[in-house]
């Protein structure tokens, strides 16, 4: 499969020279995060050629996917035809940018012989505008095959990648929750207004390039605090209704409710955490009084109607799948008497019930306003060369629409989760069903295709979550609790006649062996069974912290040897090669098929397959200091030494910030780092630590360094505006974590607490050459 997704073509009588796509040296490059602004200008330009269709006839276009080389380096094409330059680079003909990666020129040919048109050369050059010096591409002459129609027509060659090695582009950004945002006119939460209003011209002015966003889907189920957790999404394509401006809807007819609601507003602006039911509760009251005032003209509101039309593939589920949640509260869509499953029928059946249709076309027409808020953010954003990068959840509830609608794609008696490591003695379980994706391969991966195409929608890279998932996946069955009972998938378990013969004769297997269910009417041993039974085949896993047990350690000293020799090849050497090709085949899958620049989150364990798979298919690696990847002598990562296919970052929404991470680390601790990292001997205030090490990551090789506003702020100590435990964002070991955090000012406010901060950043980010488009 070529990479990067779709192309289209019009054509009349054109006759059409294509290459095929590999992926080019720097993928990354090609993205939208790295290309300059997408103009107005550039989008009139673009929808002209559209407009015009075909090539004119007598017309000989040159085309070409290219990245951005900087506003003083300009695209040029120089040929063997006096058209072309004749090989003088100071003639040679600028190539037009006309989407956001591809560059076109055109000559006209009614002058040229056939003989000269069989026998053109051409290269393509760079043009420095300060200089005024050209930099041709390596390697031959290019050429096309002989020119199977006469002059009179039009032809168009299509390249694929110039052969000139691409700039080194380094851009900052900002990871932040949007629900954490203040402004003046919130409703208690952020909002698509403030992305906006407030959160657009606050990156833009410190030359941030990337806003990085939490997950923001739909997670809609009980309207409590349960559904405040971004990750655990009702639906994978619709946004959530309590990130929606209620300003930029009309206002109420009723101007005593309008009033009575805004004042709730107003104190719900004021708390220091997130009332996430009562915002909830509040902002759909205000929807559910204005949408009977608009639902007559709905019905001939072309955009309206085109958007349902057009998203009718997820709209139509989940907008039913809203409306039944809400008849049967609390209740698992399993149940539902009108349907276990979403089918067409369904729609056709409900939709003859004028209550429950009506409920149906406000769900729509929620999802239609929240599209049209969020794709305005989306294009002021590209308007002014800054990037959103979404967060892509690994997982998906298991009352989800998904799990409602296409119940084939999932496992649904087993649950996605963790091993047990350090900081979680039984491992985890989350809950999700995990994917049937042998039967996705079926259709290439068509549900996650079309899951990143959606988000190209709304943004220009995503966070992957947990791409560990696609590589393999710690699978518990439902009917467990506890991480140990749970197995790697895809895995190679072994038959029982194959661990018998690797324990050896000591030890009946048979007696270790987990039976099936239906013979098995007797309780499990309280310690479980140290073969586990792969739901897929008649192999057997080894229980994973079997060795923890006092069973395994009333074992001969020869049967614990085996034993732990076979677990270890097991766990971290057997299926290496199988989580390669695994890892591979799925995420070149959808990496070929978006534009989006992808972005892993790698971190903790992860096998040796993994780092590999990463860089063949150039999706960024997630870096951070005080996780090092390898073995370092102090412990710590050196940021300078981070990859430049990478994001790097002083903290996630998973951990302490860098204040909290600092101040946990102890007087000696401290010293070490000072001593062995920043190589200083002598005191520094806890001030300038933060901004030493936000220097020091600026000013690695990593390609986008994104920190958490938190720790942006963490070089000025007239922003330590909370305790620094009070910064972290999600604490993971904790199963009932209510995220409900809200920063203690809006981003407004920063420049009066801290007036000098802005130039601090500022001069940290120029210096650090992480301003291409300035």
């Amino acid at each position: 499969q070529e990479w990067g997704g779709d192309r289209s073509l019009l054509l009349r009588e054109t006759c059409y020279y294509d290459r095929w796509l590999d992926i080019p040296e720097q993928a990354p490059l090609y993205s939208p995060v790295f290309l300059p602004p997408f103009t107005s200008d550039l989008a009139d330009t673009l929808a002209s050629t559209t407009q015009e269709g075909a090539l004119q006839a007598t017309t000989l276009q040159f085309a070409i996917y290219a990245p951005s080389y900087g506003s003083d380096q300009e695209l040029r094409l120089v040929g063997s035809l006096p058209s072309l330059g004749a090989w003088d680079p100071t003639r040679s003909l600028p190539l037009v940018r006309t989407q956001e990666r591809l560059y076109e020129v055109s000559i006209q040919t009614q002058i040229l012989s056939q003989e000269e048109i069989e026998g053109i050369e051409y290269k393509y050059l760079l043009l420095d505008k300060k200089t005024g010096t050209y930099l041709w591409e390596e390697g031959a002459n290019r050429s096309f095959p002989t020119f199977p129609v006469d002059p009179s027509h039009s032809a168009r060659i299509q390249d694929a990648y110039p052969r000139i090695t691409p700039p080194s582009v380094r851009l900052a950004g900002l990871s932040v929750p949007l629900f954490a945002l203040r402004s003046g006119e919130d409703w208690g939460i952020g909002d698509f207004g403030t992305l906006l209003r407030d959160t657009l011209p606050f990156v833009e002015s410190h030359d941030l390039r990337v806003i990085q966003l939490l997950p923001i889907n739909d997670t809609t189920f009980t309207r409590g605090i349960k559904d405040s957790y971004p990750y655990n999404a009702i639906s994978v394509d619709a946004l959530h209704p309590i990130y929606i401006d209620i300003d930029q809807l009309p206002r109420l007819a009723d101007q005593t409710l309008e009033k009575k609601l805004r004042r709730r507003a107003s104190q719900l602006r004021k708390t220091t955490k997130v009332d996430y039911p009562a915002v909830l509760a509040l902002k759909e009251e205000y929807l559910r009084a204005l949408f009977p005032e608009l639902s007559q003209e709905l019905n001939e509101d072309d955009a309206f109607l085109n958007f349902c039309q057009e998203n009718q593939s997820w709209l139509r589920p989940y907008a039913w799948y809203c409306v039944l949640r809400d008849v049967h509260p609390d209740q698992s869509p399993q149940t539902w008497v009108e349907g276990d499953r979403y089918h067409d029928e369904l729609h056709d059946t409900l939709g003859q019930k004028s209550d429950l249709y009506e409920s149906y076309r406000y769900f729509c027409w929620l999802q239609y306003e929240l599209d049209r808020q969020l794709v305005a953010v989306a294009s002021a954003c590209a308007e002014r060369g800054v990037s959103l990068k979404g967060d892509l959840p690994i997982g998906v509830a298991p009352y989800s629409v998904e799990v409602w609608s296409r119940p084939e794609l999932f496992h649904l008696d087993q649950s996605a989760g963790a091993p047990p490591d350090a900081f979680a003695a039984d491992g985890q379980n989350w809950g999700f069903p995990t994917y049937n994706w042998e039967r996705m391969a079926e259709d290439n991966y068509a549900w996650w295709r079309g899951r990143l195409q959606h988000q190209e929608r709304y943004f220009s890279a995503l966070r992957i979550d947990h791409i560990l998932g696609f590589f393999r996946i710690w699978e518990i069955p439902r009917a467990q609790t506890s991480g140990l009972e749970g197995h790697f998938h895809p895995a190679l378990p072994y038959s029982l006649t194959e661990w018998q013969a690797l324990l050896g004769d000591a030890i009946d297997v048979r007696t270790l062996a987990e039976p099936e269910e239906a013979s098995s009417p007797q309780e499990a041993p309280a310690e479980g069974y140290p073969l586990l039974r792969d739901p897929y085949s008649e192999g057997y896993h080894p229980r994973i912290a079997w060795e923890k047990t006092d069973t395994f350690h009333s074992w001969s000293a020869d049967t614990r040897a085996r034993w732990r020799s076979i677990s270890d090849d097991y766990f971290y050497v057997r299926h290496n090669e199988l989580y390669r090709q695994t890892g591979l085949r799925r995420l070149r899958a959808l990496s070929s098929s978006t534009r989006l620049l992808l972005c892993a989150e790698d971190l903790g364990m992860i096998p040796a397959s993994v780092p590999a798979v990463l860089d063949e298919l150039q999706i960024l690696s997630l870096e951070l200091e005080r996780m090092s990847k390898a073995f370092t002598p102090t412990g710590w990562a050196d940021p300078l030494t981070f990859p430049q296919r990478s994001v790097a970052t002083t903290s996630t929404h998973d951990m302490p910030s860098l204040r909290g991470w600092w101040q946990g680390l102890g007087e000696e601790e401290q010293s070490r780092y000072l001593r062995e990292e920043l190589h200083i001997e002598h005191p520094i205030t806890e001030e300038e630590v933060y901004r030493l090490i936000l220097q020091r990551h600026l000013a690695s090789p990593a390609q986008l360094v994104i920190l958490p506003l938190a720790d942006w702020m963490s070089c000025d100590k007239h922003l330590w505006l909370t305790s620094a435990e009070d910064e972290q964002i999600n604490h993971p070991e904790d199963p009932n974590q209510y995220w409900c955090f809200r920063f203690p000012c809006t981003l407004s406010d920063i420049g009066r607490l801290a007036p000098e901060w802005q130039g601090r950043l500022l001069q940290y980010i120029h210096h650090a050459n992480r301003t291409p488009f300035a």
